[in-house]
């Protein structure tokens, strides 16, 4: 009577082997050819151990592994796209800064308000600030008459 190691066939049929670079899970009828077994002695083990119900949970595993490490990926790359976009409405505000006192036309002074609300609504929503999404920025300029 033939000895056959079970466990390295049961391994194979549960986790696949690797084919070209992607796992593939052979079929029993495919296990019983490779290892020269009669397929109904391999179905009787397989069906004795659970081989299926094995497979399925460790493809299961393997599937939220592969999920969980999706979500890492896009989670760094949006931590880092966040601060992008915090740092560049960061620096947009800095020069705001040093240019409005340099203006001296009132359109000059809404422009820079207006760009200013759009570099404060970036910067806060790369911080996860939602705001109450209202869109009123109220700024109180006052001008001085050359004359007094």
């Amino acid at each position: 009577m033939a000895r056959h190691n079970w466990d390295e066939i049961k391994k194979e049929y549960v986790e696949g082997i690797s084919r070209d670079g992607k796992r593939v899970y052979p079929t029993q009828r495919e296990l019983a050819d490779k290892y020269n077994i009669d397929p109904a002695v391999i179905g009787r083990k397989a069906k004795q151990d659970q081989w299926s119900a094995q497979r399925e949970i460790f493809a299961s595993k393997v599937s939220a592994e592969r999920q969980q490490k999706t979500i890492e990926v896009i989670s760094d790359e949006g931590s880092k796209f966040d601060l992008d976009c915090f740092n560049a409405a960061k620096t947009g505000i800095e020069k705001i800064q040093k240019g409005i006192g340099q203006c001296f036309l009132v359109e000059d002074i809404n422009k820079l308000s207006a760009a200013l609300k759009n570099f404060q609504a970036v910067g806060k929503a790369s911080l996860g600030d939602k705001g109450n999404n209202d869109n009123a920025l109220t700024i109180e300029v006052t001008l001085k008459d050359a004359d007094t």
